[in-house]
């Protein structure tokens, strides 16, 4: 301050000389804000598994540790734990001040010395202790930077192992493999091994002999058909299984059968079974097929001891010597029928038939009796019918100049026209054919007007009668209509076709398009050289038109015949003749004066003038 650097607060002053000769005095004031003293201490050390509180002492109005945020950074001490160097900001009003310590964390040191392994029951000399238990066992000491060093050595205690093996099980009669032998008496056997860590292993091993059923099913035997026999496991068995069936009658003691066949059972007792089999045949009778006796419908025969008279086997039963089964004749019986045949014979009128032992030329029912090749009487029914000829009347229609094939001939006129044929039944069929020619119809096609500028129409007309067909149909209000409006975009002929009772003609139609023709929808007379005039394009083609605009309220504004596309927007009628029309719309009716069958054609439409 005033040259010289100071450190106590106060007001400082200097005396200089203004430039008139007097004295100036300048004061400078010193403020010294107080600061917060802080002192982490010297870098120091401790050991692990201790901690270490830092503190940045007392009068700061904030803390600030290692750029944390929050708490724990912002308190007054801090705890550290692990090697490091920590700094702290504290601050009092616009004052700060920082310390920084550095912290080493010194470990634990722990040593495995080795591993001691016992039997179980034996002890071990471990740290000035004798141990029986498995496990590691600690001694501490001081190491060079104070801290503990711990020395670990592990005890291992293998077992003596005396154990029993999971019981065999066998069947009465058979062995088990047990510690080398076969065993086939039930107890607990024993044997003494040594371990792979030389203690001793003492196994015992438990045989049960559990008990086996008792089946016999008998010798094979035979029996007759219609009987059935009883096979008897045997009492005793806590299950049984016949033929690999399921549920009753197959899980039974007994088991009946009735056929030819291998049967077996298996009996179960516990976990012991016992398998039988016996073969069963069954004796069928014998048949004899005596020599078939035929009969007619009506008769009888004498078959073991009775008169028969319907169709079928008959049957006596014997006993056959060899088996002591039936034995069994089958004689068989047939009964021819009296037939009967229903038939149906047609002639035509005035033909006739042998039927009934004669010709007949009547339509009824006859009878003939034959015989059949077994013998029997043959009856034939047959219903004679007597067919007339057929006449078939016909009406057609053929259009004028085209012709029929009827009566013998190519017609051409109408008439009434006679034809015989041969009908499928063989008698004559007369046809009468009604012929009637309709005549063409006569078609007229024309337009009006037949001459067009694009975008306008013209109507179609036809006459002829029936229905109408035009194309093309591009442009055509109705194609199937007589009078048609077409609004075609270029010079298109017209074609229209018409049906009247099935019969056709044509005819065609031109309309002419001045594709080039167009009216602009606006102009915008201005003067500034562009669109100024209300120019209608190739109106110099058409030097008889007329044109007259009229504004919206009725009153005409120009007019001019022919027109020259030189329409500027202004007035040439009223009291303001010459005067610039506003902005608005207006309605032109343009006469392009060329003749046609209707007379003049007119073009009206709207123009819009824009200022």
């Amino acid at each position: 301050i005033l040259g010289n650097y100071e450190t106590v607060a106060g007001t400082y002053s200097d005396t200089l000389t203004s430039i008139n000769g007097c004295d100036s005095i300048v004061s400078q004031t010193l403020n010294v804000s107080p600061s917060h003293n802080v002192n982490l201490g010297n870098d120091t050390a401790f050991c692990a598994e201790n901690s270490l509180l830092l503190d940045a002492g007392v009068g700061a109005s904030s803390y600030q540790w290692i750029n944390g945020v929050g708490f724990p950074y912002n308190q007054q001490t801090f705890s550290v734990s692990s090697t490091g160097t920590y700094y702290v900001v504290t601050t009092l009003g616009a004052c700060t001040t920082s310390d920084t310590i550095n912290v080493t964390v010194n470990p634990i040191q722990t040593t495995i010395i080795g591993n001691y392994t016992i039997c179980q029951g034996d002890s071990q000399l471990i740290f000035g202790n004798y141990q029986t238990v498995a496990g590691f066992y600690n001694d501490t000491i001081i190491a060079s930077t104070g801290c503990d060093s711990i020395l670990s050595e592990q005890l291992i205690v293998n077992p003596v192992y005396n154990y029993s093996l999971t019981p065999v099980s066998i069947c009465l009669g058979d062995s088990a493999l047990i510690f080398g032998n076969y065993e086939t008496v039930a107890g607990i056997y024993y044997d003494s091994t040594q371990t792979l860590n030389g203690c001793d292993s003492i196994v015992a091993q438990t045989l049960n002999i559990n008990p086996t059923p008792i089946v016999n099913l008998g010798n094979d035997t035979a029996f007759c058909t219609g009987n059935s026999l009883t096979l008897d496991a045997g009492a005793g068995a806590t299950s049984y299984q016949w033929m690999n069936g399921s549920g009753f009658p197959y899980n039974q003691q007994t088991y009946t059968v009735s056929s030819t066949g291998t049967y077996y059972v298996t009996a179960t007792i516990g976990v012991c079974s016992a398998t039988d089999s016996i073969d069963i045949t069954l004796i069928q009778p014998i048949y004899t097929n005596l020599t078939n006796i035929s009969v007619c419908q009506g008769d009888s025969s004498l078959i073991f001891g009775n008169y028969e008279t319907v169709a079928g086997n008959y049957f006596d039963t014997l006993m056959a010597a060899s088996t002591g089964c039936d034995s069994i004749l089958v004689q068989q019986l047939i009964v021819n029928p009296n037939v009967s045949t229903n038939t149906t014979a047609t002639i035509c009128n005035g033909d006739s038939i042998l039927l009934g032992g004669a010709y007949q030329n009547t339509s009824g029912s006859y009878y003939d009796t034959l015989q059949t090749q077994a013998g029997c009487d043959s009856l034939v029914i047959t219903l004679l019918n007597v067919t007339n000829g057929f006449t078939t009347n016909w009406a057609d229609t053929i259009c004028e100049g085209e012709s029929l094939f009827v009566g013998g001939a190519f017609q051409l006129v109408t008439g009434i026209y006679y034809d015989s044929f041969q009908a499928a039944n063989g008698c004559d069929s007369l046809v009468i054919t009604n012929l009637l020619v309709s005549p063409k119809p006569t078609v007229i096609a024309t337009a009006s007007p037949s001459y067009i500028v694009a975008g306008e129409s013209a109507q179609l007309n036809a006459t002829g009668g029936g229905t109408y067909q035009w194309s093309p149909l591009n442009n055509l209000t109705c194609g199937t209509c007589a009078n048609p409006v077409a609004s075609p975009l270029e010079t298109t002929i017209y074609t229209v076709t018409v049906d009247s009772n099935g019969c056709i003609a044509s005819d065609t139609t031109l309309v002419e398009v001045d594709d080039e023709f167009f009216i602009p929808e606006g102009f915008s007379p201005n003067g500034d050289g562009v669109n100024d005039l209300f120019e209608i394009v190739g109106i110099a083609k058409y030097p008889n038109n007329d044109i007259i605009i009229i504004n919206r309220w009725g009153n005409k504004v120009f007019e001019a015949a022919p027109y020259k596309s030189d329409w500027d927007g202004t007035s040439q009628f009223g009291v303001k003749f010459g005067e610039k029309l506003p902005t608005g719309t207006y309605f032109y009716i343009l006469d392009l004066g060329k003749e046609n069958p209707s007379g003049k054609q007119e073009i009206k439409g709207y123009i819009y003038i824009n200022r």
